[in-house]
């Protein structure tokens, strides 16, 4: 059973690696464009931040990226 877990693994690596790289990449992309120090995808992991502090949703951006 270990080893077709093991291949099963493989191939939905082969798919989504691909996938996340080209997320990651078009967020660093727009992160570095829009000056942003930091990009964060689930907002529950803020703890504490400066009342000054921008928060954007660059959602739509990383999909239009990905669609081109």
């Amino acid at each position: 059973v270990a080893p077709l877990l093991q291949k099963e693994n493989d191939e939905i690596n082969k798919i989504a690696q691909p996938m996340m790289q080209a997320i990651h990449n078009a967020v660093e992309t727009i992160r570095v464009e829009k000056k942003m120090d930091v990009v964060l995808d689930d907002p529950y992991t803020i703890r504490a931040a400066d009342a000054n502090s921008k928060i954007e949703n660059i959602t739509n951006e990383v999909i239009s990226r990905l669609k081109k």
